[in-house]
């Protein structure tokens, strides 16, 4: 065969190769952005839960008294609460992820795929 035919054949097993590569379904762009954005703010709760308590640590109290650092108040929250009091809150903190972050990122990805479609499937960069 003669270079030009192996190189044709190359490109229609390409084009049936794109042909048959789907994209996922919408509700799975939604799915996997919540919960990504849900591990992401399980991983950090005890840290907002350390930071909040640090914050709000002496309000209510004589002037003067000791303030904690972020390592002892953790120490603190673990010994008086247990491991859950690291997580209280959580639930909340989930289902604000669960709702804002899959709809953020579905409707991201949604809307960059309609521009690509429209560009010919390529992705051109903002001046």
């Amino acid at each position: 065969e003669d270079m030009a035919a192996v190189v044709q054949k190359q490109r229609s097993v390409n084009m049936s190769d794109k042909k048959q590569q789907q994209a996922p379904p919408i509700y799975r762009r939604f799915v996997q952005g919540g919960l990504a954005a849900m591990a992401g703010g399980a991983a950090s709760h005890p840290l907002d839960v350390i930071k909040v308590r640090l914050q709000i640590q002496g309000e209510g109290t004589a002037t003067g008294s000791t303030k904690l650092g972020p390592l002892q108040m953790g120490r603190n929250i673990f010994l008086n609460d247990g491991l859950s009091g690291l997580f209280r809150g959580l639930t909340a903190s989930l289902l604000r992820q669960g709702v804002y972050s899959s709809v953020r990122f579905g409707v991201y990805d949604s809307i960059n795929s309609s521009f690509k479609e429209m560009n010919g499937g390529e992705s051109k960069e903002l001046p």
